[in-house]
C-alpha cells in the first residue's frame, strides 16, 4: 500500500500557493508596523544564537532543473549555531541585501519592508563555549518556501545547543539569492509534479514518478551539505572541530520532511530524522524506514466547510480519506525503530513554519484559522520547538525527553503515540 500526502487534497500543490500569500502578507506587515516593527519569539534556550550563509557548489552533479544542462548543482544554506556574540552586539536583520530585496520585490514591497521583522540571531560570531562540539540538524523547508520564514524555529532551536544547516533548494524554493547578485526563481523543472496535479491526460503513477525524482534531488542535497559541513568542521576559522558530525539529524516541513525520511533511508550518517506534516516519497515507504523517527502532523480531524468546499470533498468524503490516510500513517509508524507520532491540536499544514503562525494574527486584516489554524503564534512555535528538540535530545543527547513517552500537562494541545504498538507482530 503507499502513502501519499499526508493531507487528502493535493497538499503540496496548495501548500505552495498558500506560501505564498502567507508571506505576501507577513511582508505587508511591515508596512502596517512600521514604527515599533515586529518582533519573533525570543529563543528559549541558554545560547545566543549565530547566522552565517553559506555558498555551496557540488561540482559531482550537474544541476537537472537547470536551463543549463552544464551547471553543477548550487545551494544557498543557512547556518544557525549556538554563539558568543560580542557585548553591545545588535542581532542581525531579518533578512538582507539581495534576499530582502527579493522577496519584497517579489509582493511588490519594498525591500525595507523585511527589516521590521525583528529576529534574535547575530553576524558569523565564533561558536559559544559550553560543548567541546554541538550536535548537526539538516533542515529541509517546505515546498516553495525559503528557509528564512522558519527563522523563529530555526533560532530557538540552535539557542538550545544544536547547529542547523537550512537549505534552500534551488528551483524549488523562490526566491533562492547567490552572493554574486543571482536570484533564481522557481521553475518547471524544479516543480513539475506540482503542475502535473489534477491535468487531465496526466497519470497519478506520472505525477508520483516526478516528485519522487524532485525528491531525490533534495535528499543529494541534504547529503552533500552534510558532506560540507565535514568540510567546514576541518577548515573553516569558526566552525572548525565544533560540529560533532557523529551527531547529525535531519527534519523538514511537508515537502522537506519527506525529504527527512528519504534521507534517512539513504544516507546512514543521519541517526535521526523528524518530519512536519509532511508526506513520503513512495521509495521512503515501500523501503520500511526502520530508523528512528518523529512525525509532527498537524490536526485534520475538523476542516471547516469553506476548507471542504475549496478541496471538492464532502465530508464524508473526507471521514472515508482521513481514515485510509491514518491507516497507512500508523503502517508506516509500525516500521519505525523507534517512531513517535504527535498530532498538534489547533495546528494546520502552515502553522509549522513558525513566522507564518507568529505573524499573520497581526496582520489588520487577518489570515483566519483555515491557513495556520486556531492555535496562538508564539504557542505554535513552542509546541513545534518542544518536540522536535526532545526528540534530538534523546536520540542524539542521551537525554530524558518524558513528554514523548505520553500525555503532558505542558503541552495539553499534543496528543503522543509510540511505535512500534504493543500489538505489532
Amino acid at each position: 500500500m503507499r502513502i501519499g500526502l499526508r493531507r487528502l487534497s493535493p497538499r503540496w500543490r496548495r501548500a505552495a500557493r498558500a506560501a505564498a500569500l502567507l508571506f505576501a502578507l507577513l511582508l505587508a506587515l511591515a508596512v502596517y508596523e512600521a514604527v515599533v516593527g515586529v518582533p519573533l519569539p525570543k529563543p528559549a534556550g541558554p545560547y545566543p544564537v549565530g547566522k552565517r550563509s553559506l555558498h555551496l557548489v557540488d561540482r559531482s552533479r550537474k544541476d537537472r532543473f537547470s536551463d543549463n544542462p552544464n551547471d553543477p548543482r548550487e545551494l544557498m544554506v543557512t547556518l544557525f549555531y549556538p554563539a558568543r556574540p560580542a557585548p553591545g552586539a545588535q542581532p542581525a536583520a531579518y533578512a538582507e541585501g539581495g534576499l530582502a530585496a527579493a522577496l519584497a520585490g517579489k509582493f511588490h514591497l519594498p525591500a525595507c519592508a523585511c527589516r521590521l521583522v525583528r529576529s534574535h540571531s547575530f553576524a558569523a560570531p565564533p561558536v559559544a563555549e559550553g560543548e567541546r562540539a554541538f550536535p548537526v540538524l539538516i533542515f529541509s523547508p517546505g515546498f516553495g518556501t525559503p528557509p528564512v520564514f522558519y527563522t523563529s524555529n530555526l533560532e530557538d532551536i540552535a539557542s538550545r545547543g544544536y547547529v542547523i544547516a537550512a537549505i534552500s533548494h534551488t528551483y524549488s524554493v523562490d526566491p533562492t539569492v547567490f552572493p554574486d547578485g543571482r536570484v533564481v526563481r522557481s521553475n518547471r523543472a524544479g516543480t513539475l509534479f506540482l503542475l502535473e496535479r489534477g491535468t487531465p491526460g496526466i497519470s497519478a503513477a506520472t505525477v508520483e514518478r516526478d516528485r519522487d525524482v524532485i525528491g531525490a534531488e533534495w535528499a543529494a542535497d541534504a547529503s552533500f551539505t552534510l558532506d560540507e559541513l565535514g568540510r567546514l568542521n576541518a577548515e573553516d576559522p569558526i566552525l572548525r572541530g565544533r560540529l560533532d558530525l557523529s551527531r547529525a539529524g535531519i527534519f523538514g516541513h511537508s515537502f522537506g520532511g519527506a525529504t527527512a525520511a528519504e534521507c534517512l533511508r539513504l544516507d546512514r550518517r543521519f541517526k535521526a530524522g523528524a518530519n512536519m506534516d509532511g508526506g513520503l516519497h513512495a521509495h521512503t515507504y515501500r523501503a520500511r524506514l526502520r530508523r528512528p523517527f518523529l512525525w509532527l502532523e498537524a490536526d485534520t480531524s475538523a476542516p471547516t466547510d469553506a476548507e471542504l468546499a475549496q478541496d471538492g470533498m464532502t465530508r464524508q468524503q473526507y471521514d472515508v480519506a482521513l481514515a485510509v490516510v491514518d491507516m497507512q500513517t500508523d503502517e508506516f509508524c509500525e516500521g519505525l525503530a523507534p517512531g513517535i507520532r504527535v498530532t498538534l491540536r489547533g495546528f494546520r499544514h502552515m502553522t509549522f513554519a513558525g513566522d507564518a503562525a507568529m505573524l499573520a494574527r497581526r496582520l489588520p486584516f487577518g489570515l483566519g484559522s483555515g491557513a495556520v489554524g486556531t492555535v496562538d503564534g508564539e504557542r505554535a512555535v513552542q509546541l513545534t520547538d518542544a518536540y522536535v528538540t526532545a526528540f534530538f535530545d534523546r536520540r542524539l543527547r542521551g537525554k530524558p525527553a518524558p513528554i514523548l513517552d505520553g500525555p503532558s500537562a505542558a503541552y495539553p494541545e499534543a496528543a503522543v503515540r509510540r511505535y512500534p504498538r504493543p500489538f505489532s507482530k
